[in-house]
């Protein structure tokens, strides 16, 4: 098919790339890695990513312009236009971006053929027209909105903003044109093209920025900046993309190995210009309603399915006039993309002050890479025993380059995080080394004063034990806890010890042996403690007051909302 000619000649440390050529001009995302998607959004430029009006306008453009080279008329050009981009749209899958942006062109191409002046304008509310009456919903769609908001304020702000650019570059207008020197028309020409490419960028980002803040809580300030050196780099990576399958279906398979080849080149350059720009201090941020009121001590998100696990925690902090964020684990790569990250985004969380990295299970950690390359914590919390995890090397790699700093933890540490704040580890000792790595996990507790909150992530039955053993106070109001991997478990004197008025554990269903024990079920019954389980209840949130803990999940499947006070 289309996609693997693409490949061809592409070298495997190169396969990335390729995928993001895909994703480009045929909009096959399937196969394109999340965290370069990432990266695009960060940098304002997530348009480039994948087909949309840009990508079909280059190719309409690549038909114009090498029509006009075999001296073609501009009528026939138009004609010739339409039944390609509609083609265009069915390769693609009949993406709906790609379906509204071959009708908008189509539409104005039919004006080009057919009327002196076409107006963009009355092309685009044609377009809008004809989708709305084929099905009313799109105008709910935010790629809908996106795409005619987009459009529209081009049409009407991009002349505006390019007459008021471009004055400086202009000559005087009372001199004739006839004794303009060379220099003076070759410095008019490049203005008006450099600021009609500037104005073209300020008008996209006003079109989008409203809806990027109504309905995804971000905003790319540098997507302005970004814009500008991007936006061709990525056209022109999609003209060579449609030049190497044109190839590729004529007797010019050399040719068309090459051209992947460069390519795959150009699109490395582009993924690091989105990285670079990705990562300017303030260049990008979250506007959500911050979930920590005054009033509040703080808030708790549980998050993640199965055995994944990922504990977000933001504490009001009077003595800094702010408030810190702490993150327990960060789950997988598919918890961070699809849970954690919207999260931090409705919240209007623009960092992670602080990391915690339980042990090496790469369930509860494998995202950590992608948050210390992007967040970049201010300390790294994490236990001196071996993590022999296949994802740790890149983790010590990411947090030596970035020098964030590394606090390792042991039973006793403790952390104070503001005014009746305590953060006490309870294990593992440093003589704890257990056989698997849930034997090796970070215990601690969370003293918000009145509460107090215990996460144990997937200790066990010997962390268990070593804990009773040792007469730890263990007393807790919620318990947020894992499954060990062998289910092995004290039971119910470990739940006696914390007495728990209600508990969030993250399991599978399957093997049987990490699902939740049925001896912990007994005991919360007979004691009345709510269970609650984020693999069918979703996201959980716990909101912190002096007078009250309130637990509320998502879907509440597991039991309902639940407001624990305190006198």
């Amino acid at each position: 098919n289309l996609e693997t000619r693409l490949y061809t000649g592409v070298p495997p440390d190169l396969q990335r790339e390729a995928s993001l050529i895909a994703a480009m001009a045929l909009g096959v995302r399937e196969g394109s890695p999340e965290d370069l998607e990432e990266w695009f959004q960060l940098s304002g430029t997530l348009h480039l990513f994948a087909v949309s009006g840009m990508h079909v306008a280059t190719l309409a453009g690549l038909i114009f312009g090498t029509g006009r080279l075999l001296g073609l008329r501009r009528r026939s050009l138009a004609l010739l236009v339409i039944p390609l981009v509609i083609a265009y749209a069915f390769i693609t899958g009949l993406r709906p971006s790609a379906v509204r942006a071959a009708l908008m062109i189509s539409l104005f191409c039919s004006g080009i053929a057919f009327l002196a002046k076409p107006k963009v304008i009355n092309s685009l509310g044609l377009a809008a027209v004809i989708l709305i009456l084929f099905d009313t919903q799109q105008v709910f769609r935010p790629g809908f909105q996106l795409s005619f908001l987009v459009v529209l304020s081009i049409a009407c702000l991009a002349p505006v903003v390019q007459r008021y650019l471009e004055r400086p570059f202009l000559p005087d207008p009372f001199i004739p044109r006839s004794l303009l020197s060379s220099r003076q028309t070759s410095i008019e020409s490049r203005g008006r093209s450099a600021m009609g490419s500037v104005a073209l960028s300020i008008a996209a980002w006003v079109g989008s920025a409203g809806l990027m803040i109504t309905l995804f809580d971000h905003l790319a300030p540098i997507g302005l900046i970004a814009n500008l050196p991007m936006i061709p780099l990525a056209a022109a990576i999609v003209c060579v993309a449609f030049i190497s399958i044109l190839c590729s279906l004529l007797p010019f398979a050399a040719i068309h190995s090459y051209l992947n080849l460069l390519n795959t080149l150009l699109t490395s350059v582009l993924v690091f210009l989105a990285q670079t720009f990705a990562m300017v201090p303030g260049g990008q941020f979250h506007i959500g309603q911050t979930a920590t009121l005054p009033e509040q001590l703080g808030q708790i998100s549980v998050l993640g399915r199965g055995d994944e696990s990922a504990v977000l925690i933001e504490l009001s902090n009077q003595e800094k006039d702010g408030n810190s964020t702490w993150l327990f684990d960060t789950g997988d790569e598919r918890t961070y993309h699809r849970e954690l990250l919207p999260m931090m985004r409705k919240r209007g969380l623009n960092r992670i002050d602080y990391l915690f990295l339980t042990h090496g299970d790469k369930a509860h950690i494998g995202a950590a890479p992608l948050i210390l390359e992007r967040w970049r914590p201010s300390v790294l919390f994490e236990t001196r025993l071996d993590n022999r995890s296949s994802v740790y090397p890149e983790i010590d790699k990411i947090a030596s380059a970035g020098q964030i700093e590394r606090q390792y933890l042991e039973a006793g540490s403790r952390i104070k995080s503001g005014r009746d704040q305590i953060w006490t580890v309870l294990a593992p000792r440093p003589d704890q080394a257990g056989r698997l790595a849930d034997d090796r996990c970070l215990v601690v507790r969370l003293e918000i004063s009145p509460w107090r909150i215990l996460l144990t992530s997937d200790a066990g039955f010997e962390t268990e034990r070593a804990l009773l053993e040792a007469g730890v106070d263990l007393r807790a109001d919620l318990w947020i806890r894992g499954q060990h991997q062998e289910g092995t478990t004290v039971g119910t004197a470990f739940f006696n010890a914390i007495s728990p008025r209600a508990i969030i554990s993250s399991h599978a269903s399957f093997p049987s042996v990490e699902s939740l024990p049925d001896s912990l079920r007994s005991s919360a019954a007979a004691s009345g403690c709510a269970i609650y389980d984020p693999r069918i209840d979703g996201v959980i949130e716990i909101v912190l007051t002096p007078k009250s803990l309130r637990i509320e999940p998502f879907l509440g499947a597991s039991a309902p909302s639940l407001e624990i006070e305190k006198f």
